[in-house]
């Protein structure tokens, strides 16, 4: 392989590596949230929270770049793929790989972001199961 494939390969190599310690520590949150008092969940909600707020501007960029590269694959075809191939047209094909390895982070990007908003909601779900359950005060 090329240099800059070994490159783009490590580097979303290293992001999915991220993403599945975050679905560990998410497993770990969640069997520990199962028996933490409400008090403590809240304390911890905000932090997750605002990991996911930071991140919001980035994933409303990786939704609308992965939104542009369907509607662009698609009005491309592949016979210009090919014909730019056969011509030898490299600007275009550098544009092309350019374009894909972009959206190929942001498609990291958003599933880094659902995974905190999960862990988000699974927070917030506890806490109001949790409430539904307790006995009316009287």
């Amino acid at each position: 392989m090329s240099e800059r494939i070994d490159q783009f390969a490590d580097s979303l190599g290293e992001r999915l590596t991220t993403i599945e310690k975050m679905i560990d520590e998410a497993k770990i949150g969640l069997e520990e949230a199962k028996d933490t008092d409400s008090d403590k969940l809240h304390s911890n909600s905000p932090s997750v929270r605002h990991k996911f707020k930071a991140a919001k501007n980035v994933v409303k960029a990786a939704e609308s770049s992965v939104t542009q590269w369907l509607k662009a694959k698609e009005a491309l075809g592949t016979s210009v793929v090919h014909g730019w191939k056969d011509e030898r047209e490299s600007r275009k094909l550098e544009h092309q790989a350019a374009s894909a390895e972009d959206d190929a982070e942001a498609g990291i990007y958003l599933a880094e972001a659902a995974i905190v908003n999960a862990v988000v909601a699974t927070y917030e779900a506890i806490d109001a199961r949790r409430a539904a359950e307790q006995p009316e005060a009287t």
